[in-house]
């Protein structure tokens, strides 16, 4: 499977709203993740949030919880926590990730695909506690052709 890895320089601030539940990795097609997006989108732009990054870009990060189940939130990045209108905070460490670039249309399968390939190799310096779809602004939720990247923080050393 092919990754590139990528340095964060900086931890990066992002706020954003925790779909009310939990998912598996395996089972995210079983989520209707669409309709928590155009939720998190309308509270979004009806709320103030201070010191937004003016990119149109998002993640959806997902953070272990119990069960090898994740917490997942959508969010748009910050350059600092400030008035957040009651959003759901989260810095992504500085360090090195893998970014695996993935087809929109074919997302959840390919997210299990990831995770699999990460799981099952032997040499896998990958943390799982926590991982983000990344949503650049070349990202259009109406092409199917268009990608996204998932991202996978390595162990510290």
């Amino acid at each position: 499977m092919d990754y590139k890895k990528i340095d964060f320089k900086a931890d990066r601030y992002y706020v954003g709203l925790t779909y009310p539940g939990s998912l598996s990795p395996q089972r995210l097609e079983e989520v209707d993740l669409p309709s928590f997006w155009m939720t998190f989108s309308e509270q979004f732009m009806n709320r103030h949030v201070s010191h937004l990054v003016q990119k149109e870009e998002a993640i959806g990060y997902m953070e272990r919880t119990q069960h090898s189940n994740y917490a997942y939130t959508a969010a748009c990045e910050v350059t600092e926590f400030g008035e957040t209108s009651d959003f759901d905070k989260i810095v992504i460490p500085k360090g090195t990730y893998l970014s695996f670039e993935i087809s929109f249309q074919d997302k959840d399968r390919e997210i299990q695909f990831v995770y699999d390939f990460v799981r099952n190799n032997s040499d896998s310096i990958a943390d799982l506690s926590y991982c983000f779809e990344y949503y650049p602004e070349s990202f259009n939720h109406e092409d199917e052709h268009t990608s996204l990247y998932f991202m996978v923080p390595l162990k510290e050393k």
